[in-house]
């Protein structure tokens, strides 16, 4: 249901801060979200190759452009007159590349955005498309404003979504990690949902603006910031510097009052620790942060889940030679990596407590670092097994969520050829026609789910019943917390999930987003 009221809006458009809203230019709403270490203008450095035109000799070299305004000449010559076709633009764009061109006398400069890789045209960097969508979506709205949003909710997909359950702008099924031209092509998807929600309402393009960088944000109070943080439940392990050099200036630079964004996983919870590496040449743990908002997936983060983090302290770094002699780091599988692929992942506590002992040993005062965390939060229950997990966690759940014992059924039992399976813990949302059954979701119960590598094995197994049983959606459950996974045109992506501990579907706003998701009428509406 939308709360989007015609009469508050109307409140808003007529007071000064509404007017000044939507009379702002484009760079300014970008400039309204954008936090120190996010793009403050359309400015992005390409790499070029100038031909000369008497030789066949080429040069390349490096020069920034205003983004915004290239996308915007690059189309002159083009007039989609519908959203379906400016849909089409858009995705030729994905497909073929985009070229910018120059001419000269004496020469003519190239450049080539999501070129292909090698003489295979169907393999692209799409990445160069999806990670510059705020860019490129803001020269598409300078060319036809009427038909292109720009999309300036780079790192903050969280806040999108939120945004749009709210609003009733129906988002599009993410794409997984790995389907790099699907993520390309998702702001067009994105793009679609807006306009209609904008016609709907009857939105001028500059008044969508305003309702999506000020109005909503204010209505909402999507704030970045936790004043008072919950205890840590869990450290990261996080790694600066991949690629550029420009984290390291930031790191080092980084005042307590500064927010930045970094890989995480979604389990990620306010209060968490960071330990943030910075990679080679450095190769040395840098300081230590605190995650100020829950992980969350990013369709348009090259590393594709992320947290907000925050409130640094810098501690005398530690290199890797020391860290790999250390008994509690050394031989163990990420030392032996030189923590290759290690970034956005939990270390135990061990660890981190380790790395305090260390700073320690260099004169570093580490009462003014937060205190390792304790278990994982969970409600103080006496848990023994899985089936305490189902009577005690999820079955008061599934009361609060609507349903009544003849809404579900457990250990369900499934012929799959000759043979008989009982397969998920519970079935909600059952049907049987011309002898096949599908399910609307599946709950697979658990009493510990401690690891990313236990985690994939549980999603493994919850999926290939889900695949059996054409599952909407499938559940994993255990003390933990609870992790959600989609189906997407037929099937489930392990690094697609949403994640909630048991404490906070105490608070109402947790509780209800669950709810929306697989509350009783939802999973009636898809069972149907």
């Amino acid at each position: 249901m939308s709360r989007f009221s015609s009469f508050a809006w109307d409140l808003y458009k007529q007071s000064d801060e509404g007017k000044k809203a939507i009379s702002r230019p484009l760079v300014s709403h970008l400039q309204q979200l954008a936090e120190l270490d996010t793009p403050q203008n359309f400015e992005h450095e390409l790499c070029w190759m100038r031909q000369f035109a008497y030789n066949r000799d080429s040069i390349f070299f490096n020069k920034t452009i205003n983004l915004a305004f290239a996308i915007r000449y690059r189309t002159k010559n083009i007039q989609p007159p519908t959203i379906q076709r400016a849909t089409e633009v858009f995705e030729t764009f994905v497909n073929k590349g985009i070229t910018f061109e120059t001419l000269a006398s004496t020469h003519s400069d190239f450049a080539v955005l999501n070129d292909a890789k090698g003489d295979d045209e169907s393999k692209r960097y799409y990445s160069e498309i999806y990670t510059l969508i705020a860019h490129i979506s803001a020269g598409l709205h300078m060319r036809w404003p009427e038909l292109f949003a720009p999309y300036f909710f780079s790192y903050r997909f969280d806040q999108f979504s939120t945004i749009c359950r709210n609003y009733g702008i129906e988002i599009p099924p993410v794409p997984g990690k790995r389907q790099e031209r699907e993520r390309a092509l998702y702001y067009a998807r994105i793009n679609e949902q807006l306009q209609k929600f904008r016609t709907t309402h009857g939105l001028t393009p500059a008044e969508l603006n305003a309702f999506l960088y000020d109005f909503a944000f204010k209505d909402l109070k999507l704030a970045t910031h936790h004043n008072e943080l919950p205890a840590a439940s869990r450290v990261w392990f996080v790694i600066g510097g991949r690629g550029t050099h420009e984290d390291f200036d930031f790191v080092d630079n980084a005042q307590p009052t500064d927010v930045s964004f970094w890989q995480c996983g979604v389990e990620t919870r306010p209060g968490d620790i960071v330990v943030l590496w910075c990679s080679s040449p450095r190769s040395c743990v840098h300081s230590i942060w605190r995650s100020v908002a829950p992980g969350f997936v990013d369709p348009f983060f090259y590393y594709y889940s992320t947290s907000r983090i925050s409130r640094p302290i810098k501690i005398p770094d530690i290199p890797f030679s020391e860290l790999s002699v250390h008994p509690t780091f050394a031989d163990t599988p990420a030392v032996r990596a030189r923590f290759q692929g290690r970034g956005g992942k939990p270390i135990p506590t061990s660890q981190y407590n380790a790395i305090l002992e260390m700073a320690a040993d260099k004169g570093f005062d580490t009462s003014i670092l937060p205190s390792a965390p304790a278990d994982l939060p969970t409600l103080d229950l006496n848990l023994k097994n899985e089936r305490d997990v189902e009577t005690q966690l999820i079955e008061p759940l599934l009361e609060r969520l609507g349903y009544a014992t003849p809404d579900y059924v457990r250990q369900l039992t499934v012929k799959i050829g000759r043979r008989e399976r009982i397969i998920p813990d519970y079935a909600i949302g059952l049907r049987s026609h011309n002898g096949q059954t599908t399910v609307s979701i599946l709950i697979e119960a658990k009493l510990d789910i401690l690891s990313e590598r236990q985690r994939d094995v549980d999603f493994r197994q919850a999926r290939s019943y889900g695949k059996v049983l054409n599952a909407h959606q499938i559940l994993l459950a255990a003390r933990q917390g609870l992790w959600l996974y989609k189906n997407d045109l037929g099937d489930f992506d392990k690094d697609r999930f949403e994640f909630w501990n048991w404490i906070e579907l105490g608070t109402a706003d947790r509780f209800a987003e669950l709810r929306d998701r697989i509350g009783k009428p939802a999973a009636m509406a898809k069972s149907s």
